[in-house]
């Protein structure tokens, strides 16, 4: 057997086993856990993370002494509704105001300075009641009906309505939402993420996106959910640049620029009153919102198992070296990307994990910034009783399913490819 390369820690003086495949670091005091590299970030936005984590934590304590872990009626919670009704009469005041102009000044000045405009920012900003996109990749029941029978089944064990239709993606997430007038239940799948699972894992992940259905997540519903994606859209509209630095030629080119400055300082005013009510909004829901997310894991837990959900989560933890290893494959042009995720996660030593999980951990990191730090979902699951599996996905499910998928892992490796060339 060959020699295991080793050094010394310099800060705790333990020895250190080197792969060069991973980062050298010290397991007993976490020197150089984070390789040298922290995310660049401003002072603001470094309190601002910090105080989230702070407010995370105290979170995660209060549940795990409780035996409730469903979001329940709150004042917060109720302010984070009516909030969303006052951004809804926003728009609709919006709206009406430039109506009232176009017909009490119909073909005047007034109707082409303030009517139109405000028509059209009010129809800008109309509730999003939200759409897939024509490019999608989507399966109906009779493109994949074992994954849609698996679905089911978890569906009907967490008292949630049937999936309308599934949306396929190469990220590294899953998702749970509806779209159009219709309210069509949509559910996307991102195939790096799927791809490291095993099949009680996958049962868990598709467990937790149906558990949106039923976890109280106001974020989900209809006027809560909407009233979010207008202030987004409110955002970017005031984000847009009105001012044009540099030299003027003549008068009128002055005249120009100075209205454009003036433009430019009406919409930073207005962008700091909507960041400010999007950050409340944020604010008043986080506790609802952040609570619904661990619920959520415990009722995939109790359909799929603690462990698999466990592994599940443990497994998010790999996101930035998995879609790194999918990019290298593709630049590479090796033929399979989804093979190389899987030959990096079968390569991957425990220590490597290891590390990953620690630096999540130190950093507070989550999936996205709706869902509580990866390590405490999994801490509170497994301080919670253990669970037994309700649904499994049997060998002949999993092969019905990989089969059913497969045009799909097939067609996105293709258009990976593409866009790495």
């Amino acid at each position: 057997m060959a020699e295991v390369e080793t050094t010394v820690c310099p800060q705790c003086g333990s020895t250190i086993a080197i792969d060069k495949r991973h980062v050298v670091w010290c397991d007993k005091c976490d020197w150089n856990l984070d390789a040298g590299s922290k995310p660049e970030i401003d002072s603001r936005q470094e309190r601002r993370a910090a105080r989230a984590k702070a407010k995370g934590e105290r979170l995660f304590l209060d549940l795990r002494q409780s035996d409730q872990l469903r979001p329940g009626n709150s004042s917060a919670r109720n302010a984070s509704f009516v909030l969303a009704l006052a951004i809804h009469l926003t728009t609709a005041a919006v709206f009406a105001l430039g109506l009232y102009f176009v017909v009490t000044s119909f073909l005047s000045l007034p109707m082409f300075v303030f009517g139109i405009p405000l028509l059209l920012v009010g129809l800008v900003l109309r509730p999003q009641l939200g759409r897939l996109e024509r490019d999608t990749l989507t399966l109906g029941p009779g493109d994949a009906p074992a994954l849609y029978a698996v679905l089911n089944r978890i569906g009907a064990n967490l008292g949630a309505r049937p999936v309308d239709v599934i949306a396929i993606e190469p990220d590294f997430n899953a998702a749970h939402g509806q779209v159009g007038v219709r309210r069509r239940r949509v559910l996307w799948i991102g195939l790096s993420l799927w791809n490291i699972l095993d099949d009680q894992q996958r049962v868990g992940l598709l467990a937790h996106e149906l558990a949106h259905q039923v976890n109280g997540d106001l974020t989900h519903g209809l006027v809560v959910g909407t009233a979010l994606r207008t202030l987004g859209t409110w955002m970017a509209i005031l984000h847009a640049r009105t001012w044009q630095r540099g030299p003027v030629s003549n008068a009128f080119e002055s005249v120009e620029r100075l209205g454009q400055l003036l433009a430019s300082l009406a919409m930073r005013a207005l962008s700091f009153v909507v960041g400010a009510v999007f950050r409340l909004e944020l604010s008043l829901l986080f506790h609802s919102q952040q609570r619904a997310e661990y619920y959520a894991d415990w009722l995939a837990a109790g359909v799929a198992s603690r462990d698999a959900m466990v592994g599940c989560l443990d497994h998010l933890h790999l996101e930035r070296l998995c879609i790194l290893a999918i990019r290298f494959a593709a630049q590479r042009e090796q033929p399979d990307v989804w093979a190389a995720e899987r030959r990096f996660l079968s390569d991957l030593s425990a220590k490597e994990w290891e590390r990953l999980r620690r630096l999540d951990a130190r950093q507070g990191t989550s999936i996205d910034s709706t869902h509580p730090p990866t390590n405490l979902r999994i801490e509170l699951l497994r301080q919670k009783p253990a669970q037994a599996a309700h649904v499994t996905m049997s060998s002949t499910e999993s092969a019905a399913i990989s089969e059913e998928l497969a045009q799909c892992f097939s067609r996105l490796n293709t258009t990976l490819m593409e866009m790495a060339a």
